[in-house]
């Protein structure tokens, strides 16, 4: 009898409204409100461009990728 008293105690506290954050002390329809000046910034600010660059010799890449000689396989 307890544990479903509990259990239904519970169920009906999960199911009560949370109470609402307090309204804030400005009107947001009110026009000689105080607002807050945000400068512009870009959402790209801070990001390495990246440009096409010209075919590499395949021999060079090839090389730079190969085991080195004497090395182990």
């Amino acid at each position: 009898m307890y544990r479903t008293a509990l259990l239904a105690l519970s169920l009906l506290g999960a199911c009560s409204d949370t109470p609402l954050p307090s309204p804030s002390a400005a009107d947001p329809s009110d026009p000689s409100g105080v607002t807050l000046e945000r400068p512009y910034r870009s959402v790209l600010a801070g990001t390495a461009t990246h440009t096409a660059v010209g075919p590499k010799s395949w021999r060079e890449l090839n090389d730079s990728v190969a085991p080195k000689a004497g090395g182990r396989q």
